[in-house]
C-alpha cells in the first residue's frame, strides 16, 4: 500500500506543476470529467488528492470559474478527504479573485512598460488586461 501511495502523491505532484494558468483549466476538465474514476481511488484515502484540487482551483480568478467549481461541488454528498483541499482552494481563488479586480489595470500596464515586448510577457499582461 505505501508503494501505491508513493505513487499517486507522484501523479499528483505532477499534475499540481502542470496545474499553473492557464493549464489549470485543462486540468480541472479532465478531473472534473472523470471524477467518479480519481474520487472512488484518492477520495477516501491521503494520497494528496487534495492538495490536487487545492493547487487548480486555487489558480482559477474568473467569477465564472470559481461559480463552476462551487457548482460542481454543490452536487457532492460527501467529499471525504478531499473537502478541506476545495475548501481551501476557494478560499485561495477568491483572494485572487479580489486582487485582480483591484489591481488588473496596473499589473497589466506594469508588465508591458517594464518588460518590453517579449512574448511571455505579452502572454501575462494579456492576463491582466
Amino acid at each position: 500500500k505505501q508503494w501505491y501511495q508513493r505513487r499517486v502523491r507522484g501523479l499528483v505532484l505532477m499534475y499540481v506543476s502542470m496545474g499553473g494558468y492557464p493549464s489549470n483549466y485543462e486540468t480541472w476538465l479532465f478531473i472534473r470529467q472523470n471524477w467518479d474514476y480519481f474520487y472512488d481511488r484518492f477520495g477516501h484515502t491521503n494520497a494528496g488528492f487534495d492538495i490536487l484540487l487545492e493547487s487548480v482551483v486555487g489558480q482559477f480568478y474568473l467569477e465564472s470559474d470559481i461559480s463552476e467549481v462551487i457548482k460542481f461541488f454543490d452536487n457532492k454528498s460527501d467529499l471525504g478527504s478531499v473537502e478541506r483541499g476545495v475548501k481551501k482552494g476557494l478560499e485561495a481563488a477568491n483572494h485572487r479573485k479580489d486582487w485582480m479586480s483591484k489591481h488588473r489595470a496596473n499589473a497589466g500596464g506594469w508588465l508591458k512598460s517594464n518588460f518590453g515586448p517579449s512574448e511571455p510577457v505579452k502572454r501575462a499582461a494579456a492576463s491582466f488586461l
